[in-house]
Parts: structure tokens; C-alpha cells; sequence
């Protein structure tokens, strides 16, 4: 008796590199949205366009800011100013923080000059305020240790 062989189609390949197809899937579902979602806007309404907005910024978490036109008048309405009212200078206050850091500073540099060490620090004046500069860092510390030579450390004091 012969056995009767079944003949099928061989077996189908599995295809293990084929993981990249379900990102790119979602990449193009995530673009066709927007398409959808920008050909939803192309017609120039406002309303529909407040409307996105806030909805996309509630999903987002976070809550619609109202603006304030500058453009069509004042922003602070005139009974909330005095007449009377002095202006007020930044110039001025910069002019006395400005002597009191030169002063602060020239007083640094005295006591430095009188212990011997004005040599060693540099000092800078400018937006930030007054910087104190340690010049050569081999001069205050010992090599490989983090402790200052004693000597350096009466210029911290």
C-alpha cells in the first residue's frame, strides 16, 4: 500500500526583523491626525480656532491665559494712579549701589594691601555686583589638598 503524501504549501517564513513596522504605523496615524486636524482648521474661523485651543490646552493640563491688548489704550486704568505721584529712577538707586560697592571694595583693598596680600586677589565691579577674585589658585592651596595654607587664608579673613 502506498502512503499517500500530502503535499501543501511549505511553510510560511516568519519575518523576526519586522518590529519596526508597528512604529511606523503609529508614526503614520499620528501624522494622518494632524492632516485631519489641520485640514480642519484651514478654513480661517476664529471661533473654531478658540475652540481648539483651549481644548488642546485642557488636555494638555494646562488653563487658557487672557491677554492684554496694549495696543488699544492704556493698560492701567487712570483711577488706579495718582497725579501726584513722583517718577521713580533706577538711575539713582544704580548710582548708590554703584559707591557703595567702590567703597566696599577700595575698604577690601586697604586691609589686603596692609596685610601684604592685595597682590593675590582682583576685584570687578558690574551688573552682578562686586566679585572678588582669588588670582593663582596654587598660592592658597597646598598641591593635592583642598585645605588653604595658612598663610592664604588670613586674605579670606
Amino acid at each position: 500500500m502506498r502512503s499517500r503524501r500530502r503535499r501543501g504549501s511549505p511553510p510560511a517564513e516568519e519575518h523576526v526583523d519586522e518590529r519596526w513596522m508597528a512604529s511606523y504605523m503609529d508614526m503614520v496615524t499620528v501624522l494622518m491626525c494632524m492632516f485631519i486636524v489641520l485640514f480642519a482648521m484651514s478654513t480661517v474661523d476664529q471661533a473654531k480656532f478658540d475652540k481648539l485651543r483651549n481644548s488642546l490646552a485642557t488636555g494638555f493640563g494646562t488653563v487658557a491665559s487672557q491677554k492684554v491688548d496694549t495696543a488699544s489704550g492704556t493698560v492701567v486704568p487712570p483711577e488706579y494712579t495718582s497725579a501726584d505721584a513722583q517718577g521713580f529712577s533706577n538711575l539713582d538707586l544704580a548710582l548708590k549701589e554703584a559707591a557703595r560697592l567702590t567703597a566696599l571694595r577700595d575698604d577690601m583693598k586697604s586691609k589686603l594691601d596692609a596685610a601684604g596680600l592685595g597682590a593675590n586677589v582682583q576685584f570687578q565691579i558690574n551688573e552682578r555686583g562686586l566679585t572678588v577674585k582669588l588670582v593663582g589658585s596654587q598660592t592658597f592651596f597646598e598641591p593635592d589638598r583642598p585645605e588653604l595654607t595658612p598663610a592664604r587664608a588670613r586674605s579670606l579673613e
